[in-house]
């Protein structure tokens, strides 16, 4: 016998905002809306999840809902991608570059497959390294990376959600949120 329901895992796609080519607000956008967390979902999960609008899931007491007008409402839109790549002085000729690093799991690899397609059908070249996660953690707590890609399977109750996530404390806080 085998159950479903709803869990706490949170997929993580964090950018180094120090990398040169990454300080522009624009390219950020750019990679932001070039990202379909749909197709992901789709093709990685079998259509099992929902992309979020909040840090917290929606049964989470800390939960939020942003207006349409906020960032975290941003869904994939490819001209609007390529538009802000061109704005920031890049395209054809002159393609943004970046290395996405994740761990080799199944899961992980899948994940950085499609974001590898969904960033070159706006013209963005990414280099993906799959690589072991103490590696991965320590070249996202360091700051040696463009893009990592990782996973975070936390507790259900509200107290380990937000412990393990968002607490300085937390030796689990892969977010480094408040560290």
């Amino acid at each position: 016998f085998i159950g479903e329901g709803q869990g706490t895992t949170l997929t993580v796609l964090a950018v180094n905002t120090s990398r040169a080519h990454l300080k522009d607000k624009t390219v950020r956008q750019a990679l932001q809306y070039a990202v379909s967390g749909q197709e992901i979902i789709d093709t990685v999960y079998r259509g099992r999840g929902f992309e979020v609008d909040s840090l917290f899931p929606k049964w989470h007491p800390g939960y939020y809902k942003a207006e349409a007008s906020e960032i975290a409402l941003i869904r994939q839109d490819q001209a609007k991608s390529k538009a802000l790549l061109a704005k920031a002085g890049y395209g054809p000729g002159k393609p943004l570059k970046v290395e996405l690093q994740t761990f080799p799991a199944p899961a992980h690899v899948e994940r950085s497959v499609v974001l590898q397609a969904q960033f070159n059908a706006v013209g963005i070249e990414v280099e993906v390294r799959n690589i072991p996660s103490g590696t991965v953690l320590s070249n996202l707590q360091g700051g040696n990376y463009d893009l990592v890609l990782y996973q975070i399977n936390k507790g259900p109750t509200v107290a380990e959600f937000t412990w393990d996530l968002y607490t300085s404390e937390s030796s689990a806080n892969y977010t480094f949120y408040n560290k």
